[in-house]
């Protein structure tokens, strides 16, 4: 069945091409004679024994490596077959030399900006520069959802020595213990009190009672149990939503635009001064 052609056809008999690159390698045409054994076949595309050559590591068992080998096979044979159906759904007029040419510029291009940006960029943000955008920008600031400042764990009931950590949750003597304990059984935890969160964030978490429930009417200091879990809630501190952000939530935000905003005049900055230094070098030419 012939496949009609789009924009993003076209962008998926891209991708396949990169893919097809890769299978190339241990992917051999059937008029292409070799001496090896062949393993697996898919149309015109063999997988030869010496394709396999260092694949298995020493050491490994017999069972091991004959599932690592049979694994290797059956992706090489969905990915000749992808291969095979985007070369016979490739339109005429697809010319695959010009998309590897510009793939390949993209590439030089992005590396290049990357020693750029690794070279001259000045990564570091004041606190200045953080208040003086928040408080230029405070529309983008106003809070979607609720953000809360909480600690939150859900752990099975039936862990080893909850008592323990019931004990550690409402004295609050020792965190490193809390947070130990933790890593070791809960499900889930956010032990963190001074960092703001998303309430979807913790909503995700809560039981079906609390399903449905806004942050205002969730229990602010709760130790319960619901069907195989026990859940630990503490809500220190909210932010309602159509609220502005806490600076020390959003300057993580404005320091990301920050930094954008500069790679950006970098790049075109030195894309200018490059150009600039070919016209001198008499190296830039239009033609009538």
């Amino acid at each position: 069945m012939n496949i009609a052609f789009n924009k993003n056809n076209i962008k998926l008999i891209s991708l396949c091409i990169v893919i097809g690159l890769s299978i190339c390698i241990s992917c051999t045409p059937a008029e292409e004679e070799s001496d090896s054994k062949v393993i697996a076949e898919v149309y015109d595309r063999k997988l030869y024994a010496e394709d396999l050559e260092g694949l298995v590591p020493y050491g490994l068992s017999t069972n091991d490596s004959a599932m690592l080998v049979g694994s290797y096979i059956d992706n090489w044979m969905q990915d000749a077959s992808l291969m095979h159906e985007a070369s016979r759904n490739t339109p005429s007029d697809l010319d695959i030399d010009e998309l590897v040419k510009d793939y390949r510029e993209s590439l030089i291009l992005h590396n290049y900006e990357k020693i750029l940006i690794n070279e001259f960029l000045d990564s570091l943000v004041t606190t200045e520069e953080l208040e003086l955008y928040y408080q230029e920008n405070e529309m983008k600031f106003k809070q979607k959802e609720p953000l809360l400042k909480v600690q939150f764990v859900k752990i099975l009931t039936e862990s080893e020595d909850l008592d323990l950590l019931i004990e550690s949750w409402e004295d609050n003597t020792d965190p490193a213990l809390l947070l130990d304990y933790c890593k070791r059984y809960a499900h889930i935890h956010m032990l963190d009190s001074n960092t703001w969160r998303n309430f979807s964030g913790l909503e995700v978490h809560l039981p079906q009672s609390l399903k449905g429930k806004n942050v205002e009417q969730l229990p602010k200091n709760k130790i319960f149990e619901e069907e195989k879990f026990t859940y630990l809630l503490k809500i220190l501190e909210i932010v309602p939503d159509g609220n502005m952000a806490p600076f020390e939530y959003a300057s993580v935000q404005a320091k990301k635009v920050i930094l954008h905003q500069r790679k950006v005049k970098l790049l075109n900055e030195k894309k200018k001064n490059i150009f600039q230094e070919a016209v001198r070098k008499n190296q830039v030419k239009t033609y009538n």
